[in-house]
């Protein structure tokens, strides 16, 4: 199928879709003799699983990680891959035999089958399902990041629809227009802001290599992301040099100190040493149950009404996802 590997230095391998039995990833060139601290890894998977409250899949899978290779008894790497595999045991692929052959809006039905001569149960590989691969992948990375070189990441709701957070939480306010989109059966998009904080200056390349280019390369390849920006955004657009600039206050142990930060912690496409900022655009949940136009395999027109088990917002919990892929962006220039 597709490429399903992403860097090179610290290589990441993807497997398994949404109604496969299992899922998987191999990841390689972690540094020998590390300790992993599984009950951490355990929990940072777990910030993927949906909550009903904010409009999560009624879709509940365990997600245990098995470790297949790469761990010594003691939990420290070894010399092979690092494989982490899950079982999917909550699969209902009947849900979707009344339109197997309709592409569905908003879906990569259509494209999918016009590159591969399918269209796969549940989405396959275009699944947010396979979107646990990649946090279980970085969930490692984040615990020899943050031990080696002090680099963390975090991430919060700047808004959800229209509705803004004040303090990066769900409010009460969203959370009523979240039980609106599910009773409605409709969706809501929303904003994901991301930080990343202890990167030391001087990371990243010039030209085609750029910080800010590898982490937009990184979080757009998640199936729900449209749209990604540093600092300012789009903001800058909409404001002159004198403000965009940002003045320069000092230097602290290596790292720029800016009045504002507008650039995002990237400057040239390498780091100052400052907080990267990232603001990510995440799209509303394309299966929606409201009945929509659509064609079938061969163009006739029809009408689709979904049914299945899917979320009313992708981005409530999406958070611990783009931590993930920009994490794993960071190690591969370290």
């Amino acid at each position: 199928m597709e490429s399903s590997t992403f860097g090179n230095k610290i290589k990441i391998t993807t497997c398994g879709g949404s109604h496969d039995k299992t899922m998987s990833v191999s990841i390689e060139g972690l540094p020998g003799g590390f300790t992993i601290d599984k009950s951490a890894l355990t929990a940072y998977i777990n910030r993927r699983k949906p909550a009903d409250i904010y409009g999560g899949t009624p879709r509940h899978e365990d997600d245990i990680v098995k470790v297949v290779s790469g761990l010594n008894d003691d939990m420290t790497i070894d010399n092979t891959p690092l494989i982490l595999e899950f079982e999917n045991n909550n699969v209902r692929s009947s849900d979707y035999e009344s339109y197997r052959n309709l592409y569905r809006p908003g879906h990569a039905d259509f494209t999918y089958d016009m590159k591969y001569g399918g269209i796969p149960v549940g989405g396959g590989r275009a699944s947010g399902r396979e979107t646990l691969t990649r946090v279980a992948a970085g969930g490692v990375i984040a615990q020899i990041l943050s031990a080696r070189y002090g680099i963390t990441a975090e991430s919060s709701i700047d808004s959800i629809g229209s509705i803004p957070s004040f303090d990066g939480k769900i409010n009460d306010e969203q959370i009523a227009l979240l039980k609106d989109m599910r009773e409605k059966g409709d969706s809501v998009g929303g904003v994901v802001n991301c930080i990343i904080h202890g990167v030391p200056a001087g990371i990243g390349e010039p030209v085609f290599n750029k910080l800010d280019a590898a982490l937009s390369y990184a979080i757009m390849s998640i199936g729900a992301v449209k749209g990604i920006s540093f600092g300012l955004g789009f903001e800058a657009a909409y404001n002159t040099g004198s403000v965009t600039n940002d003045e320069f206050l000092g230097i602290d142990n290596k790292s720029l100190i800016s009045r504002n930060n507008y650039h995002g912690g990237i400057l040239g496409g390498i780091s100052t040493g400052e907080d990267i900022i990232i603001h990510v655009a995440v799209k509303p949940t394309p299966s929606i149950s409201i009945p929509q136009h659509t064609i079938d395999r061969d163009g006739n027109p029809a009408v689709l009404t979904l049914k299945g088990r899917h979320d009313t917002c992708i981005a409530t919990r999406i958070g611990v996802v783009i931590e993930a892929m920009a994490l794993l962006a960071i190690a591969n220039f370290l």
